[in-house]
């Protein structure tokens, strides 16, 4: 688990599914981190939670809650659920020089 699973819709795809959610931070900081400002998106597979005893996917919550805190001089991190696959989560790169209009 914690691997780069491929492509999809010329998208980078990394598979988390499995992991319990301080390794799956801990990969995220390594795997993800590094390459999404260049990337700019990610595809992450986290699963639904199908297996969890809330029915709730943790690692899912757990990488959303780490990616908002994570801010850098350069930019910061976004998310979205995949709009088809309920066990993934797309991370976006945003350039703080990308972010005009924002809030107007």
């Amino acid at each position: 688990m914690g691997k780069v699973g491929g492509v999809s819709d010329g998208k980078l795809v990394v598979d988390f599914h499995g992991l319990r959610v301080k390794e799956a931070i801990s990969q995220f900081d390594e795997m993800i981190m590094p390459v999404l400002p260049v990337q700019k998106e990610i595809h992450v597979v986290t699963g639904r939670g199908k297996h969890s005893k809330t029915g709730k996917s943790t690692i899912k919550m757990g990488l959303i809650e780490h990616a908002k805190q994570k801010c850098h001089r350069q930019g910061s991190i976004k998310c979205r659920q995949h709009p088809s696959n309920p066990g993934m989560i797309i991370f976006y790169w945003v350039a703080w020089n990308d972010r005009k209009g924002l809030f107007d």
